[in-house]
């Protein structure tokens, strides 16, 4: 009994230093970076994706603190940047740019349908039933509907494929 309590000791003093973790790293249809220890809990369709992930003690991350050693430098710690050169600044800028120029096309759009009812508004109270008027509003608001989509996918189709393209990041151009 001895024998077996001292052989249990022994391999649970052990076990930290010969328990060689590896990590693997996929990426999903969306851009997100998962990581995981256990190979099979990557879902099938992911697993051809799957890279071995090299453990270094560079950066620690503690709960929401990130400590770096203090023999490194924050110099040391290059910035990725894409195959242009471009850093994750550019690619927000880029981003935001659109998302501005999206937005200011909606709100102009809400107006123009505010202005578009009260145009319909008005026109039920007119005497005389004569030719109907068209809407001065429809033209604008058909082509302020081709820019929001124009934009819309210059945001959600064409900027994630030249980062893409370019070897940036996908975190960078989301919001």
């Amino acid at each position: 009994m001895k024998v077996l309590a001292m052989l249990t000791a022994w391999g649970l003093l052990l076990a930290p230093f010969s328990a060689g973790a590896e990590f693997y790293r996929w990426v999903d249809r969306e851009g997100l970076e998962h990581y995981t220890n256990t190979p099979a809990k990557v879902p099938p369709q992911y697993r051809d994706r799957l890279e071995p992930v090299g453990i270094t003690e560079r950066k620690v991350n503690v709960g929401d603190e990130t400590t770096v050693p203090a023999e490194s430098s924050s110099a040391a710690i290059e910035e990725h940047r894409d195959n242009y050169g471009r850093g994750e600044a550019w690619w927000r800028r880029k981003a935001s740019t659109l998302r501005v120029q999206l937005k200011d096309l909606q709100g102009d759009y809400r107006q123009l349908e505010k202005q578009e009812q009260e145009w319909q508004d008005t026109q039920k109270f007119v005497i005389g039933a004569g030719k109907k008027k068209t809407s001065p509003y429809l033209k604008k608001m058909a082509s302020l509907e081709k820019k929001i989509t124009k934009v819309r996918r210059r945001l959600e189709v064409d900027l994630p494929e030249e980062a893409r393209k370019a070897d940036a990041y996908p975190g960078w151009i989301r919001e």
